[in-house]
């Protein structure tokens, strides 16, 4: 023990192994963090698509009341290609009539009503 602590390369040594177990006991908490900043954003992207298509949604049920499920769900993609396409994080949309009968909503499976 005295030889590693007084030689220059086992003190080099010494201080990558420390270096390398700082990194591995690190590693976990970097990717949880990431992963939940992650989820974060997708959460916000999620909101922030189906309020836009939940908008254009209304207005067009506002210039057509006897709007049918095919056309509010027409409606609701006319920026994208398909229910799919809304969330950015990867989840699928639905196009419901509202509990009231007046109109209809949308929501994200994945991330689910706001």
């Amino acid at each position: 023990m005295k030889r590693i602590l007084s030689d220059n390369s086992g003190m080099a040594r010494l201080v990558i192994i420390l270096l390398a177990a700082v990194i591995i006991l690190a590693a976990p908490i970097i990717w949880g963090i990431a992963n939940s900043t992650k989820e974060d954003v997708d959460k916000s992207g999620c909101a922030i698509a189906v309020e836009a298509a939940q908008k254009k949604l209304d207005e067009d049920y506002i210039t057509n009341p006897n709007m049918t499920l095919e056309e509010a769900v027409k409606s609701a993609t006319s920026e994208v290609r398909s229910l799919d396409d809304i969330c950015p994080g990867g989840g699928h949309c639905v196009v419901v009539e509202k509990k009231d009968g007046n109109g209809y909503e949308i929501y994200c499976e994945l991330h689910g009503k706001e």
